[in-house]
């Protein structure tokens, strides 16, 4: 596998593995950073394994406004979607709803709908 993943050639390579790489967790990089995301997934993309996602407020602090059901939140995740897209990620992408109060059910079933719509705006580019 080619590419550079943290400047050293290919993944996985000090532990002499090719099967070794990283997550973009959506919520914790919005706690940590969330600054310029193109920029961060076309970095980790040589070596970006998962991606998770979830609903979000853009100015969310604490992780109940930073995980919630895909279709609440005010952060742009079909934007994420879209960059995936555009950098051609092939890989999975999961869902985050660690901590999420209410019926877990409910809270899935949501979350799935939101997902659906969240992969059209990402298809069509639009809000």
């Amino acid at each position: 596998m080619g590419g550079t993943c943290g400047g050293r050639r290919a993944r996985g390579r000090k532990a002499k593995r090719q099967n070794i790489g990283v997550t973009f967790n959506l919520c914790h990089w919005l706690k940590v950073d969330g600054k310029d995301l193109r920029a961060t997934l076309t970095r980790a993309k040589p070596c970006l394994s998962l991606v998770t996602i979830n609903g979000a407020d853009s100015d969310g602090q604490d992780w109940g406004k930073l995980i919630q059901p895909l279709d609440t939140g005010t952060y742009d995740v079909a934007g994420v979607l879209r960059v995936l897209v555009e950098l051609n990620y092939q890989g999975p992408i999961g869902l985050q709803h660690y901590g999420i109060g209410g019926d877990c059910r409910q809270n899935l079933e949501r979350s799935m709908n939101g997902r659906r719509k969240l992969s059209a705006e990402a298809a069509t580019g639009a809000k």
